[in-house]
């Protein structure tokens, strides 16, 4: 199968059968939080017993040379879990009993998720130590990264995992084409309760902006609930959709309010084919290590809307 066809350019009909087949994500960091300790982390010692309240934060702590305890369903198959590793609940709905029979040393969540904030209020009022991670940009990949990496001692880490795919990513900004420097973007997140802009607070919109394209939504404060309207007004030169929830509760809503409206093939996005579905492990869950892979995968597809292009 070719790169054309797995990272497709779609129209109407075959964007269906792509949001049919994916499904989603979630995580955030900009330094030390009300959650944290406080203690520099060159100072500390790293903790032995750690729970991660999400898949790619628990990433983050592996990556650094740490070890869990205890992760949320969604990452129990993680790389370098080990069979000791036990569920915690799940993202949106972690166990304060589960955590604390672990007596970790340290929890790490995000307080952009409101029950994980809840539950860090019950764990931090019985002693453990919790730390914010929130990870919205490369930037702050490289945050917590070396927060981490100082705190497993684990410089080489941090040089394989942070640095060099630092370096990539530069060379790759470098590649982007001429042609889509400057190009509005549109990103939306599918899902079966509502269709959503997504601004430049988002990893995906920071990404495609750092590439030199502009966010149609960047400005745009009512866009909580989107419309087909709105859509056709700004008429952005590409699309780009990630889907949240259910993938076919999301398809089957995203279809009855947009993809079956006339004013939908109208766009210069679809008519251009220059319309792309995001992939899973890469633009829901945070890419962590692999960022360069991911700005790889956009360049790819803007590359081949430049090429595939019917229109400007």
């Amino acid at each position: 199968m070719d790169k054309r066809f797995r990272h497709t350019i779609i129209s109407m009909m075959t964007a269906v059968v792509f949001l049919a087949s994916l499904p989603l994500t979630g995580c955030v960091f900009a330094g030390d939080s009300p959650m944290a300790d406080g203690t520099d982390a060159s100072s500390r010692k790293a903790p032995k017993r750690v729970v991660a309240l999400s898949r790619s934060i628990g990433d983050l702590w592996l990556l650094a040379g740490g070890t869990l305890s205890g992760i949320t369903s969604d990452g129990l198959d993680l790389s370098g879990i080990t069979k000791d590793c036990v569920s915690v609940g799940t993202i949106s709905a972690p166990n304060a009993e589960a955590i604390m029979e672990l007596q970790p040393d340290e929890v790490l969540a995000t307080e952009e998720i409101p029950a994980q904030k809840k539950v860090v209020e019950t764990l931090t009022s019985a002693g453990i130590s919790c730390r914010d991670v929130s990870v919205n940009s490369f930037t702050d990949y490289e945050q917590i990264m070396k927060k981490f990496t100082e705190l497993t001692g684990r410089q080489d880490l941090y040089t394989s995992n942070v640095e060099e795919v630092a370096e990539a990513i530069d060379e790759l900004r470098d590649s982007a084409p001429a042609a889509v420097r400057g190009k509005s973007f549109l990103l939306i997140r599918a899902s079966a309760a509502k269709t959503k802009a997504l601004k430049d607070d988002h990893f995906v919109a920071a990404m495609l902006t750092d590439l030199g394209l502009v966010n149609v939504a960047a400005d745009d404060s009512s866009l909580d609930d989107l419309s087909l309207e709105w859509i056709v007004e700004k008429d952005p030169a590409y699309i780009f959709i990630v889907t949240q929830g259910s993938v076919k509760e999301a398809n089957e809503a995203f279809k009855e309010s947009f993809l079956s409206q006339p004013a939908w093939n109208q766009l210069s996005a679809v008519r251009g084919r220059r319309l792309f579905i995001l992939e899973k492990d890469l633009f829901q869950y945070k890419p962590n290590n692999r960022w360069a892979q991911a700005y790889q995968v956009l360049l790819d597809d803007l590359t081949d809307g430049v090429e595939g292009s019917t229109e400007g």
